[in-house]
């Protein structure tokens, strides 16, 4: 039965994201210690700028698929070192060429690289993800996204599951290498006899974390614990001390690219502590003061000398917050936290109903129908009404701030084109910011009036620390990056590049016209 690894390590990045230089030396590690097992019939390794990019990755994984399709295989092991991001309810492994404004095309989601899998059947599916969340998340709670790796585990035999940190986390870097990597390369590399398991792996990482502090790896399984990852060995502790050199000292952790550095030490006593954790909060004035920073990014934002030639940029601080706000009302809603200084909104909706119908009190079948409910009773058995339920409208400000809301619009310049807004929200808590954006498109109901087309806003975030004025700042350009990258995208699909061979017009004729035959 056949075995096989899959490598990327993500080293090159399209700006917002830092590059990540530990990363390939991660895959490095990693590929040396799965060849070195000599357990694996094949192992694809993807770690140059090239070879990350979104097509190549995509192909790569095909053909190996399709090379072992139709055989029988024991184990695949995905291994993945690089910027990662939740966007709704989909994780994406950033590649070399991501671009958010083309996420599903240019990132690997966590279900494509799933199906793509589950189309070999192996009977154990390995996980191991390394990946810097760069401040978006849309998984709410630790809870979530342990539901979210769960609902992942379907259709897979038996499963490990290795996430470097939770979601409201970075994954930090001990000099060379990124440090959860480098915990399990520690594991690996143990001056022991026997083979080491992958629940060894698991309790390696977990002690790591637990003294070095800095970020708590999750983990799940559906296995029994009995899987071998290696044996240990003199040839694999030399190998592993190329990586890791012994006595391995444990150096500072630092972020590869948060912007905050944290200094971890223990004991700490609750004064210290306490003090410790100020550091993160923030003075009212200093709120103003990133919403400041944030508001002139948008306000100065320029466009590029193909861009400008077809629209000119303005952005406009507003004091009231936009319709379509209901994503954010129900992101505030599932957070379940007093943390922020927002609120949900509801509204009453109306509905239909389906219930069991009404029988006399006298009936002996009464209490037994009404407590099986209408979903196992046949149609004859139940009724339609009328009901009301409370359902989220949006949101509202509960801290006086600067402004709630920007809108940065494109106003095109050419009869062909029309408006394109992005609509930034804002929302403070006493430690943070999170940033809600969304592109909205227009039409033109007459010459001159031109409405916002009748579709729901799709709602991207990211959250920052207040006191972090790069980061801030950093945050801003991306979202302007991206507002301008999917205009140009829009453009470019609604006229393709024409074809070398064009179809001549005679002067005054209109564009689409056809000559009519002649008469005679």
């Amino acid at each position: 039965m056949a075995r096989l690894g899959i490598i990327i390590a993500v080293s090159d990045n399209l700006p917002p994201f830092a590059s990540l230089k530990a990363c390939s030396k991660d895959g490095e590690a990693f590929e040396a210690v799965l060849r070195q097992t000599s357990r694996f019939d094949e192992i694809l390794t993807l770690s140059t700028r090239e070879k990350t990019a979104s097509r190549a990755v995509k192909s790569a994984i095909t053909d190996l698929v399709n090379r072992y399709k139709g055989q029988a295989v024991d184990e695949i092991v995905f291994y993945y070192s690089g910027h990662g991001e939740f966007v709704g309810n989909e994780f994406y492994h950033i590649l070399s060429d991501y671009e958010a404004s083309s996420r599903n095309q240019t990132g690997l989601t966590n279900s494509e690289l799933d199906g793509l899998i589950r189309g070999l059947a192996p009977t154990l599916f390995v996980k191991i993800v390394d990946a810097c969340y760069s401040g978006s998340n849309y998984i709410k709670s630790d809870d979530d996204l342990g539901e979210y790796l769960k609902s992942s585990q379907f259709g897979f035999k038996e499963v490990y599951f290795l996430y470097s940190s939770q979601r409201d986390e970075q994954s930090w870097t001990t000099g060379e290498l990124s440090a959860f990597t480098k915990s399990l390369l520690i594991a690996i590399g143990r001056d022991v006899d026997g083979s080491i398991r992958y629940r060894d792996l698991i309790s390696a990482a977990s002690d790591f974390f637990e003294a070095q502090g800095g970020q708590t790896p999750h983990f799940v399984t559906q296995a029994d614990f009995t899987a071998i990852f290696c044996e240990s060995s003199p040839q694999m502790k030399a190998l592993v001390e190329n990586f890791v050199p012994a006595p391995a000292p444990t150096p500072e952790l630092t972020p590869p690219a948060n912007p905050s550095k944290r200094h971890l030490s223990k004991p700490l006593s609750l004064t210290e502590r306490v003090k410790q954790v100020e550091k993160g909060y923030s003075t009212r004035q200093q709120a103003i003061e990133a919403f400041e920073i944030l508001a002139k990014i948008f306000e100065s934002g320029s466009l590029d000398q193909e861009l400008i030639e077809l629209y000119s940029i303005t952005a406009t601080r507003s004091d009231e917050l936009p319709d379509g706000t209901e994503t954010v009302g129900t992101w505030l809603e599932k957070l379940n936290s007093n943390e922020f200084f927002a609120v949900p909104t509801y509204r009453i909706e109306k509905y239909k109903k389906r219930v069991p119908k009404k029988r006399s009190r006298n009936s002996i079948f009464s209490s037994w129908q009404n407590s099986l409910g209408a979903a196992l009773l046949p149609d004859e058995e139940t009724e339609v009404i009328d009901a009301t339920r409370q359902v989220v409208s949006g949101y509202r400000v509960t801290a006086a701030v600067p402004f709630h809301a920007v809108t940065i619009r494109l106003e095109p310049k050419s009869l062909a084109l029309t408006p394109e807004e992005c609509l930034v929200l804002i929302v403070a808590s006493r430690s943070e910011i999170q940033l809600f954006w969304a592109l909205r498109n227009f039409h033109y109901s007459d010459w001159e009036t031109a409405v916002p087309n009748a579709t729901v806003l799709q709602w991207s975030n990211a959250g920052v620390a207040i006191r972090d004025d790069a980061a801030i700042a950093q945050i801003g350009r991306r979202v302007l990056q991206e507002f301008t990258d999917a205009t140009r995208r829009r453009i470019a699909t609604r006229w393709p590049e024409p074809s070398a061979v064009k179809d001549e017009v005679e002067p005054g004729a209109a564009p689409n016209s056809k000559s009519l035959p002649d008469g005679g």
